[in-house]
């Protein structure tokens, strides 16, 4: 425990005192009670080290003294710390980019699911209240006893809620409050109709039904649609996953032929008068433009970026968020990274049996 405490003494000394109440909202809308510091203190941790042991590395073993035509002395007092100096600052930015990025993205991703995990539950809930306020009860009294663990995400926000009215908030403003919270349409207008309702004196009962009528028939036919739209989402994940990796695959193969031709190939054997056709310059070609190698590492990023574009299509194809795409992103990276790799060892072992 100890441990944790030293590097959450460490996040919070590192980390900017005007950044922390954004933090703070930030956190909460991912379901923690505060921002998890002891996990900045150790990233921040990791990066001073990774970069202490990065410009050793390079000291060690990159000798940058023959791109300078000074001294020694002037080389190792000046040129030496300013060059170490310049490769800290830019492995920390790098560093802190990646890992701010990474982070950020993490907590999107959570918050997201967790607005669709309320979202789903929240017919359940508004039934639930309307249920009990046909029984007689207060609205007060039939939202706290409407709360159930099996709401999942929306029951520890809506307990947060009657916590708020317990202590004496206004009804209307912890609801809104929670409606404004997130950045769902469907929190935020649920709960806004429900506390101008409340403001207005009216009858809640029939319009918490009406409420929850209406979000049951919002979520069918957002299911409609999605089905509606599934021979898309087969499109772009045959394209994604198996044509694009077997194209490039199938590329990589006639690179590697034809720098085996290229290889093999005397110009002296070849007759002068195809030499200078100009429509078969063959004579002229010395060496393939582009490396197989080089070829190779360019088609895994480009299908790296074809499956993370893809899933972020897909994403809001299905499910009307691109943040949706994070849950699709790894099997579509992974997959389309293994059915390249497999083709173009299958495809280089029937070319090369065929070609001898």
């Amino acid at each position: 425990m100890a441990k944790f405490e030293f590097l959450e003494i460490i996040g919070k000394t590192l980390t900017p005192e005007r950044l922390r109440k954004g933090l703070s909202d930030y956190s909460r809308k991912a379901g923690f009670e505060n921002p998890p510091f002891a996990l900045f203190g150790a990233l921040f941790i990791a990066g001073f080290v990774t970069m202490i042991l990065a410009v050793l590395g390079l000291y060690f073993f990159l000798d940058i003294s023959e791109a300078f035509e000074v001294s020694r002395t002037v080389f190792n007092l000046v040129i030496t710390p300013l060059f170490f100096l310049f490769v800290s600052l830019v492995y920390l930015s790098v560093y802190f980019f990646i890992v701010i990025s990474f982070i950020m993205v993490y907590f999107d991703f959570i918050i997201y699911k967790r607005i669709r995990s309320m979202e789903e539950n929240l017919p359940g809930f508004l039934k639930s209240v309307s249920e009990n306020l046909k029984g007689g009860t207060t609205f007060e009294q039939a939202f706290w006893n409407s709360i159930r663990p099996d709401y999942g995400e929306l029951s520890k926000e809506l307990q947060l809620v009657a916590k708020r009215i317990a202590v004496g908030e206004n009804t209307g403003d912890a609801l809104i409050y929670l409606g404004q919270l997130y950045d769902s349409d469907d929190l935020n207008r649920t709960f806004s109709i429900l506390s101008e309702s409340l403001l207005g004196g009216a009858r809640i009962s029939p319009i918490v039904d009406k409420i929850s009528s209406e979000l049951e028939n919002t979520s069918e036919l957002k299911k409609d649609i999605s089905a509606t739209n599934l021979n898309y989402v087969m499109f772009i994940v045959i394209v994604a996953c198996f044509v694009s990796p077997f194209l490039f695959a199938l590329s990589n193969q006639f690179l590697l032929v034809l720098e085996g031709f290229v290889s093999k190939m005397d110009s002296a054997s070849i007759p002068q008068d195809v030499q200078q056709t100009g429509l078969f310059s063959i004579g002229a070609i010395e060496a393939v433009p582009v490396e197989p190698a080089t070829f190779t590492l360019m088609s895994y990023v480009v299908i790296f970026l074809t499956a993370v574009f893809s899933s972020m299509i897909i994403a809001i194809i299905r499910e009307g968020n691109i943040k949706a795409g994070l849950k699709y992103m790894p099997a579509f990276i992974v997959l389309s990274g293994f059915v390249f790799t497999v083709l173009n060892l299958f495809l280089t072992g029937i070319f090369s049996t065929l070609i001898g």
